[in-house]
């Protein structure tokens, strides 16, 4: 009887945890459709986080109430509040007050 109680309380735990926790996932494009790899995703608050890869996708697991930060060079960042949505696909615009303060350095 001493197992089952013991068993039955981490299955109530870990219920309860998976139901506080869901899974977010999306494209993350530009202002003309074309996917942006490296962006970075940020769940608000946390250092959970990931980027996106080389065609745009993101999936991240995230705590209820989420809100997403998402962030990359020469674009405007963007804070998304992920509510009971499990998609979010966003399309970044570009900050042109950054594009002038960008270098690139080739050798």
């Amino acid at each position: 009887m001493k197992h089952f109680n013991l068993v039955l309380f981490f299955m109530t735990v870990s219920c309860c945890y998976s139901m506080a926790q869901k899974i977010v996932s999306g494209v993350v494009k530009d202002e003309n459709g074309e996917p942006l790899p490296g962006v970075t995703i940020i769940e608000k608050g946390t250092q959970n986080g990931t980027i996106t890869d080389a065609e745009g996708n993101y999936r991240l697991s995230v705590g209820a109430n989420a809100s997403l930060i998402l962030s990359f060079i020469g674009y405007i960042t963007e804070e998304v509040s992920v509510g009971a949505k499990s998609r979010i696909d966003l399309s970044m615009r570009l900050d042109v007050k950054s594009l002038g303060e960008v270098v690139i350095i080739g050798y």
